[in-house]
């Protein structure tokens, strides 16, 4: 009775998390763009080509994470609600099977093990933030990765509980190994976790077993391994996922910064792990038990992990082999067997005389630690809601089938779709209209300004979007979205004039005449990058001065120095710092008769404001312009 209200408990608060979450994501990383294009192509079809403008180094990604995403997005008429839904399953799937494991406790180690793991998450939370499962899913979106981690865990779980009831058996070699391979086409990295396991698991088990039973166990388990590893090789996904590997990108952690940092840690998660197996080792000297059992599965894929992130980074700095990105994707795992290691050690204080059935109240205990792992994951990363997003990408999704495919050469995009913001559009313009991943749709995901019109067939909107909504390039609707001439609403665009104002809080013709610069905001744009450059029209008559209203990123220790050249005139130079931020810049301009001016503006000192400890922006900045006049004196 008490397992099945267990069953019905674990039931009833995975639906209440999922209903919680599900709608938001805490990440607005172009991985989300990356693993829901392919989500929302499998919902339309399981024949994918292997190249594909749309789907790009995705179309040769392993889909069965993807695959169960579009099942569900499919239900659900959205690619990010159904890739939500498994993402957040999977959380409180890993921590469930974590819970799970320990359920077979002693009564006072199991009570000490799911207090501290408690305690520790709460402590997490609010003080140390480290990176532990889960956290793949804030700021990055590792999501084929955490659903194969999550797998991998409920794997590792089950073959605990296998080698209890059959000790004699090699049931419990057969799932890692068989599950491993399985894994190749969710994930390489967790897949390479479990064989990993494995391996130490086979290795220790040859040193404990009779004479008699050695060779035969040490036969059946290296043949299991060599047999999953060869599964694994042969894998097409496997080959694609070690390509992959050698693409660097950006991951930041709070503690870890350096390669040599994730070698510190995976020494320590090794230590940690070696413990707990001399804890095992001593203990089944007296008599198997379940928690011998726990200790030795816990440290054997605590150091399957470490010794990986090891080869990793030998590969890396030896043979220069995989990327920086590659090593730091340990991360999470390692961290977060370095805390279960450590609980696991603490449990072990004192004595426990009592063995538990796995029965009574304590039943509940995986449903609790699964949903404070969520609440304690998720609680302080920032959010978006993803109502809207998903509203829109349901009406783009519906117009794109009834109205065809776009002119050869050319893409629909959702742009200046309201409250969604740039990144709402980059998704709804990947995920339901078919736009590759990169140029236009990722200035879009940036909020800025497509440049290339020609690249652009028709434009969903809002209505009264600025600059975008014309009522004469208006050409129908998408359920609450209008639907714009491409072309039309381009051609509205007037160029920038060298004269009167230029005022950068605008949009419009201000976005193709300009580049380097940001987004648009509410008074200018931050010059973003060590260069950037402005064009105007003139009327034949140049005007001879121009006057730059500007502030430059400056603290008491840094300064910052802006260069601009008009045309090919002399070099002009000026230096904000903490005395003087904000100045009004005197700008000489050529005296000839140029159809045109283009300022040429370089920035020696961009920073970005995360490197001087302003905030948490990483983009590096410059000189923020408010507006520009022109003179003839």
């Amino acid at each position: 009775m008490w397992r099945w209200l267990g069953v019905l408990v674990w039931i009833s608060v995975a639906m209440a998390t999922l209903a919680h979450f599900h709608d938001r994501l805490y990440s607005t990383s172009i991985d989300v763009g990356l693993h829901g294009t392919l989500v929302a192509r499998l919902m339309e079809s399981s024949n994918l080509p292997a190249v594909d403008e749309n789907l790009s180094m995705m179309a040769t990604y392993p889909r069965i994470a993807h695959a169960i995403a579009s099942a569900v997005g499919a239900e659900v008429d959205s690619a990010l609600e159904g890739m939500q839904y498994i993402a957040y399953l999977s959380v409180f799937l890993l921590w469930s099977a974590i819970g799970f494991a320990f359920l077979r406790l002693p009564p006072r180690t199991r009570l000490v093990a799911f207090s501290a793991l408690a305690m520790m998450l709460l402590a997490n939370r609010q003080w140390f933030e480290l990176e532990i499962f889960g956290s793949e899913l804030v700021a990055t979106y590792f999501f084929a990765h955490f659903v194969a981690q999550a797998l991998a865990l409920c794997l590792l779980v089950c073959a605990i509980q296998l080698e209890w009831r059959r000790p004699d058996s090699v049931e419990n070699l057969l799932v890692l190994g068989l599950g491993g391979a399985l894994l190749t086409s969710v994930h390489l990295l967790p897949a390479v976790e479990l064989i990993g396991t494995l391996g130490v698991l086979v290795l220790l088990n040859a040193i404990t077993d009779s004479r008699e039973k050695r060779t035969r166990s040490l036969l059946a388990g290296a043949g299991i391994s060599l047999f999953s590893l060869g599964l694994m090789v042969v894998n097409p996904d496997f080959l694609a996922m070690y390509r992959v590997s050698s693409n660097n990108g950006l991951m930041l952690l709070k503690y870890i910064h350096s390669i040599r940092g994730m070698a510190v840690l995976a020494v320590g998660v090794a230590l940690f792990s070696l413990g707990l197996i001399a804890l095992w080792w001593r203990k089944q000297k007296v008599a198997v038990t379940y928690e011998g059992l726990l200790l030795k599965y816990f440290g054997a894929f605590g150091l399957a992990i470490s010794g990986l992130c090891v080869i990793q980074i030998a590969l890396l700095v030896g043979l220069s082999k995989g990327s920086e990105y590659a090593c730091f994707k340990y991360a999470n795992a390692l961290q977060s067997m370095l805390v279960l290691d450590f609980i696991l050690l603490v449990a072990q204080l004192g004595k426990d005389r009592l063995q538990s059935t796995g029965s009574g109240p304590g039943v509940f205990a995986p449903s609790a630690l699964a949903l404070l792992a969520c609440v304690c994951v998720f609680s302080n990363g920032s959010f978006i809601l993803t109502g809207k997003i998903i509203s829109a990408e349901r009406e783009a999704r519906a117009f794109a089938k009834s109205a065809g495919q776009p002119a050869p050469g050319t893409h629909d995009f959702a742009i200046g779709i309201a409250e969604i913001g740039g990144f709402g559009n980059y998704l709804v313009s990947r995920f339901s209209l078919g736009t590759p991943a990169l140029d236009d749709s990722f200035e879009i995901f940036q909020g800025k300004f497509p440049k290339d019109a020609t690249r652009i067939n028709r434009i969903l909107s809002s209505s009264g979007s600025d600059p975008w909504d014309r009522k004469d390039c208006r050409r129908g609707t998408a359920g609450s979205l209008i639907v714009l001439d491409g072309d039309c609403a381009y051609a509205g665009f007037t160029t920038v004039n060298c004269a009167g104002v230029i005022e950068f809080a605008s949009r419009g013709a201000l976005d193709t005449a300009s580049s380097g610069l940001s987004k648009a905001e509410v008074n200018g744009r931050w010059s973003e990058g060590s260069s950037a450059t402005l064009t105007c029209k003139t009327d034949g008559n140049s005007p001879r001065m121009a006057y730059l209203q500007a502030t430059g990123l400056v603290t008491e220790t840094h300064r910052q120095r802006m260069t601009v050249r008009v045309n090919s005139g002399d070099l002009q130079s000026v230096e904000f710092n903490a005395q003087s931020p904000s100045q009004r810049v005197r700008i000489a301009l050529p005296r000839d008769q140029s159809a045109q001016l283009v300022f040429h503006f370089s920035f020696p000192d961009a920073i970005a404001p995360n490197a001087l400890g302003i905030n948490n922006d990483l983009r590096t900045l410059g000189v923020f312009m408010y507006s520009m006049s022109f003179a003839d004196d």
